[in-house]
């Protein structure tokens, strides 16, 4: 089990997701801004943050990503996007172990990047 927050601002998302991970098994819990994100990230200690690039919100993806490991150094980030561009990653190079996934993405994508980001092998 993983403790996972999801931070969309797309609801129809971000419901799914958090239902999706929560039957597999994970700790889930979901905003739609980043400063709920702050707020919940506090008590709760995700050990993985799944983000959208483009909030819109007071800050986007990459800044959030970056307050949350201010205060949760171990957290790991993976972005998701609806717009990926070569430009993304070059963007994030000083959040260490992040990822990113082009929506749409399947389950199974989803998975094996929360997997990787924790450092958990690939089962069978």
């Amino acid at each position: 089990m993983v403790k996972i927050l999801i931070v969309d601002d797309e609801q129809g998302y971000r419901d799914p997701l958090q239902s999706m991970l929560s039957r597999e098994g994970h700790q889930v819990r979901a905003v739609a801004s980043g400063r709920e994100a702050l707020e919940i990230a506090a008590d709760f200690a995700p050990e993985v943050v799944i983000v959208y690039w483009r909030l819109r919100d007071h800050r986007d993806g990459p800044e959030l990503a970056e307050s949350l490991r201010q205060h949760t150094p171990q957290v790991k980030t993976i972005f998701i996007t609806g717009y990926p561009t070569a430009s993304l990653e070059p963007q994030a190079t000083g959040i260490p172990a992040c990822q990113f996934l082009a929506k749409p993405f399947t389950l199974g994508q989803l998975t094996a990047a929360i997997r990787a980001a924790v450092g958990e092998a690939n089962p069978g």
